[in-house]
Parts: C-alpha cells; sequence; structure tokens
C-alpha cells in the first residue's frame, strides 16, 4: 500500500504542478486558486484513505469540504457553513447505525489455502475452488493464495484496497493452456508464475503498472495467457 499511497500523492503533485502552469497561460478558463487545487487535492486524500478505513465520517467530511470550497465555482447551491456540519453529522450517524463497525476482535488466520501472517478488521475474502477452476479476491487487508491444483486450468483474482499474493508454482496444468484474469484496484497483486511457463499479457492498465521480474527463457509447452486490468495500483509477475 505505501506504492500506491507514494503514486496517488505523485500523480496528484504533479497534476497541481501541471494545473498552474496552464492557468498562468490561460489555457483554462475556470477560476481555480491555488488554494482551491490544495484542497481540492487534500480532499481526494482524505476521501479515498477514508473509503480504505471504512470511515463514513472522513468520507463525508471530505465531501463536505470540497462543496464549500467549489460549490460557487462548479455552479452547485450554497449551503452555510453550520447546514454543511449538521449534515455530516447526521449523515455520519446514519451510515455508522446502518452499517455499525465490528467490535475490535483481532482473528489470526492459518487456513492452508490463504494463509496470513497480519491481524485483520474489514477484511473481505473470497477462495474457491471446482474443477480446476480458482477463484480468490481480497479487499481491505493481506492475504496470501497458494494453488496447489492438479488439473489447473483458470484463475479469477480480484484485489482492492489491498495487498494479494498468488503462488502458482504448484500448480500443475491439465492442458498445455492456462488463463489468468486478474483485476486490481488501490492496491497490489503479485502473482509467482513457474519460470518455465510462456506467458503471454495483456492487461489494461489505468494510472498503475505491470511490472516483470526475473524472465526465463520458457522450456515446456504450457503457454499462461494473462488478462485484465489494473487502476490505482500495481502488478506484479515474479518468475519463480
Amino acid at each position: 500500500m505505501k506504492k500506491i499511497s507514494r503514486l496517488f500523492w505523485g500523480l496528484g503533485f504533479i497534476t497541481l504542478a501541471v494545473f498552474l502552469v496552464l492557468s498562468q497561460m490561460h489555457l483554462i478558463t475556470a477560476q481555480f486558486s491555488v488554494w482551491n487545487a490544495i484542497v481540492g487535492l487534500l480532499c481526494a486524500a482524505l476521501l479515498i484513505s477514508s473509503i480504505a478505513d471504512r470511515s463514513f465520517g472522513g468520507v463525508f467530511f471530505s465531501l463536505g469540504l470540497f462543496w464549500l470550497t467549489f460549490a460557487e465555482t462548479l455552479g452547485l447551491p450554497k449551503v452555510s457553513l453550520w447546514n454543511i456540519i449538521i449534515i455530516i453529522i447526521l449523515l455520519t450517524i446514519g451510515f455508522n447505525i446502518i452499517f455499525p463497525h465490528k467490535h475490535k476482535r483481532h482473528e489470526y488466520i492459518t487456513d492452508g489455502e490463504c494463509e496470513n501472517s497480519k491481524f485483520r478488521k474489514y477484511q473481505k475474502t473470497v477462495d474457491e475452488e471446482n474443477g480446476g477452476i480458482v477463484s480468490c479476491s481480497n479487499s481491505f487487508g493481506e492475504l496470501s493464495k497458494y494453488i496447489n491444483v492438479s488439473d489447473f486450468k483458470q484463475a479469477h483474482i480480484e484485489n482492492s484496497f489491498g495487498e494479494l499474493k498468488v503462488y502458482l508454482d504448484q500448480a500443475q496444468p491439465a492442458d498445455t493452456t492456462v488463463n489468468i484474469e486478474v483485476s486490481n484496484s488501490f492496491g497490489q497483486t503479485t502473482l509467482f508464475i513457474p519460470k518455465d511457463w510462456n506467458v503471454i499479457q495483456s492487461i489494461n492498465v489505468f494510472l498503475g503498472s505491470v511490472d516483470e521480474k526475473r524472465r526465463f527463457e520458457t522450456t515446456t509447452q504450457v503457454t499462461c495467457y494473462i488478462t485484465g486490468s489494473v487502476s490505482f495500483g500495481e502488478i506484479e509477475i515474479v518468475y519463480v
């Protein structure tokens, strides 16, 4: 998650700098001040952080601050500061009642298939295997998935606001072709692929990255097709 944080803040400040340059060149007609631009960046950072922490107060506070700052510029209805504060408080209380936070109960999970050595709070996971098809998803936490399937055909992998590691070095393909579909947003997914597989990846990237490490020459006829998408995050393919 540290890489995602660095990526977000880096892109944020670069965007702010580009905006200021274009404003000075009169290529942007909207009248945003430097202060408004900084507040907008902070609102976006607070909103994303609050969503990750499942903090309703933070979400509504960031939206309220955005409304107060940009109401006139964007033509939004003008609302007083005290009304915004009352609305934020009421929405926060209401959502916390409907979606109460779990008690701070720490669970230490030692499942053989999805093993993780850290305590989790709001993590959601899915782990299914059926007929050589594996599905694994993770959100708001860290997870390691070991695929030890003797007739491996496909894998569907999803990760959001977390870190997911998937080990396929013990998987035994049912045929000469395997397919992996991976979706990663606001997090990091690492795939550990056998070094003798011929990997062909076509992952759509939006404000993220796909990195391959330790690529070797293939020695088997197994071809692995990796498709999917990554946004505001990173997918690593490590050959082992």
